[in-house]
């Protein structure tokens, strides 16, 4: 009788862990990236000393001492002046994992907030206002557990007057193959991330060098329906579960 009720014991868990199971899928269709806001930060001083992110000299704060790079979400247009081509974004809305995003009303001159974003909110960069923009489905490669390599392939930026579209109408094509670095083995809801991807600008500023960090946490979406037959399975191993503790008593 031991026997039996540890082998049903067992069924039963095995059971309910395919539910977990299911409910922890994470990084499919319904599964979103939020990512932090860059911002430049200290990451060392010409004189005195770093504290608390802060460069003091005699226990005095002097920001002019800063070296700083910059931390958060960012993209960087590779024009050889090192941290300063890196460019700050912040999040207008998650970054969908199984849909498109599109933004539009990119121009000239500074950020006037008439833009219509849809991942960052816009930004400006070499006197022209831009956003990120996704054509297609981003989709998982290939999976190493927490490091994943992600199909990037219809990233871009609407910026300035420039895209294959003619002026002021296009997206500049910057797709490529992205790596995703997470604090959890399966990239679980709310776990932290890390995002880079590296590739040459097609137009405008042809073979220039690329990239986009991205920091923050994973969304999971919805918990996974679980179907029917797994409940009803479960049901069954419950009834059996009474059916032998009731022989027991009447042994």
């Amino acid at each position: 009788m031991n026997l039996k009720k540890t082998t049903l014991c067992t069924a039963m868990g095995m059971a309910m862990g395919g539910v977990a199971m299911s409910a922890q899928a994470t990084l499919t269709s319904s599964a979103s990236l939020e990512f932090t806001a860059g911002a430049p930060v200290a990451t060392s001083c010409t004189n005195g000393n770093l504290t608390g992110g802060t460069c003091t000299l005699s226990g005095v704060p002097y920001t002019a001492f800063e070296i700083t790079d910059m931390g958060g979400s960012y993209f960087l247009m590779n024009q050889g002046n090192g941290n300063a081509d890196k460019t700050a974004i912040s999040m207008f809305a998650p970054l969908h994992i199984g849909g498109t995003q599109t933004s539009s009303g990119q121009h000239t001159g500074t950020v006037t907030g008439n833009e219509s974003p849809s991942i960052d909110n816009a930004w400006n960069f070499f006197f022209n206002t831009g956003m990120h923009s996704l054509s297609s489905a981003i989709s998982v490669i290939s999976d190493g557990g927490s490091t994943k390599t992600l199909d990037f392939s219809g990233w871009g930026v609407n910026w300035g007057n420039f895209g294959p579209g003619g002026p002021a109408g296009g997206t500049i094509p910057m797709g490529g193959t992205a790596t995703i670095v997470c604090s959890s083995s399966s990239c679980s809801d709310s776990s932290t991330y890390v995002l880079d991807m590296n590739v040459h600008v097609p137009v405008a500023f042809a073979s220039v060098p690329y990239s986009l960090h991205l920091e923050g946490h994973v969304n999971g979406g919805p918990v996974i329906p679980v179907p029917a037959a797994v409940w009803l399975f479960g049901s069954g191993l419950v009834g059996l579960a009474g059916v032998a503790r009731r022989k027991k008593r009447s042994a």
